[in-house]
């Protein structure tokens, strides 16, 4: 997802079970420059499915490196994610109907219609078919995650302009 030009700075915040991991970068000129990094374990008693306890710890983190960066990417654990290879038929992305992306994918996806989102088609012939990988998270999986770092304070970067502008989404 490219940042706009103003965003110079960009944070990536991973949790799983054990620990926290956060990393701060430069965006300049199209290139990455991580600036810190770091890795904390969990307290023993937090309460990790409480949004005020984690938003709490992850915001304290933060101004101990003193992160004021809001924007945020945020990596969803595998087991969250479904991958599931679609067959289509070879068509333009113009011939691909949304039916037939939203007919194969889950209903509690957070966009309809993923066409706009940088596919390349090759040139084909009538009868060709292609894999296409498809990678989803639930709605609610992405609701928890956004709700943790909302309560720290931070804006998820989450749903490409093109989606909000459809009014598919909603703004970070």
């Amino acid at each position: 997802m490219p940042l706009s030009p103003q965003s110079k700075m960009l944070l990536a915040v991973d949790w799983d079970a054990q620990r926290l991991r956060i990393v701060h970068a430069a965006v300049r000129r199209g290139k990455v420059r991580i600036d810190k990094m770091l890795s904390v374990d969990f307290p023993p008693d937090l309460d990790q499915s409480d949004s005020a306890a984690m938003g709490g710890l992850l915001r304290e983190v933060l101004n101990r490196l003193k992160i004021r960066t809001r924007r945020v990417l945020l990596d969803v654990p595998r087991d969250q994610a479904l991958l599931t290879t679609l067959n289509l038929p070879a068509a333009s992305p113009d011939e691909m109907p949304a039916a037939r992306w939203n007919s194969r994918l889950p209903p509690e996806l957070p966009f309809s219609y993923p066409g706009d989102r940088g596919f390349t088609m090759p040139e084909t012939t009538p009868e060709a078919r292609w894999d296409v990988l498809v990678g989803t998270v639930r709605r609610d999986v992405v609701a928890f995650y956004e709700t943790h770092l909302r309560a720290a304070g931070l804006v998820p970067l989450s749903q490409p302009a093109s989606l909000r502008e459809q009014g598919r989404g909603e703004q970070p």
